[in-house]
């Protein structure tokens, strides 16, 4: 009986924190009935009650979710900051760059003073 007991405060105790997280985590224009810190409040100090309630009255509905844009890819977390998306990445290593190994093709070898091969004879 004592182990369901604890079994029991285990899966308690993660639904009460997965509320809290996601209370936190959501948009405050999305969150029902109360304003997003009340929520935490809520959650914080009625246990188990107040994640009842977060999930049953609080929560954002997926309904609720506007459809994503279809048009334009998403530019992260940047852009709901208002700043600008990071330009693209470039290759780190040399040998990643297309363009340097482009350039390497078009120099003209001179490593060897003499202008012999690779091997020696």
């Amino acid at each position: 009986m004592i182990r369901f007991g604890g079994l029991l405060a285990l899966v308690a105790f993660g639904f009460w924190l997965y509320a809290l997280f996601d209370s936190i985590s959501a948009p405050r224009e999305r969150i029902r009935l109360l304003p997003k810190p009340v929520w935490v409040i809520v959650i914080v100090v009625l246990n188990v009650v107040g994640t009842v309630l977060w999930f049953t009255v609080g929560r954002p509905r997926k309904s609720d979710v506007p459809p994503a844009p279809t048009a334009a890819p998403r530019a992260g977390w940047a852009a709901q900051f208002g700043r600008p998306a990071a330009p693209p990445r470039r290759p780190v290593a040399p040998d990643d760059d297309p363009e340097f190994l482009r350039n390497l093709r078009n120099q003209p070898r001179d490593d060897h003073p003499d202008g012999g091969t690779d091997h020696p004879n």
